[in-house]
């Protein structure tokens, strides 16, 4: 039982695309994270349940990390929250 705690899915590129094996494997020990959507090519979709903005924001912060690169994407809840490159 998940209270008080929202959904976030998460899009983004594993920059080394070599490495992206080792990424989802640490990705999976971030605390909140229920899945990951591997597609072909460098893209995954992580899904993640968070507490508030400033959880959402550690958990994005520490996926960039290793994913070395940056969110495509950020959908919270019913809400769209893009990013341009």
């Amino acid at each position: 039982l998940l209270i008080n705690c929202h959904e976030a899915h998460l899009e983004i590129e594993v920059r080394d695309e070599e490495r992206k094996a080792d990424a989802i494997s640490k990705i999976r020990t971030v605390d909140g994270v229920n899945g990951i959507v591997d597609f072909r090519g460098k893209e995954i979709v992580v899904l993640m349940y968070y507490e508030d903005h400033d959880s959402l924001a550690r958990k994005v912060r520490q996926i960039e990390s290793i994913c070395g690169s940056q969110r495509l994407a950020l959908w919270r809840g019913h809400s769209l929250v893009l990013t341009c490159r």
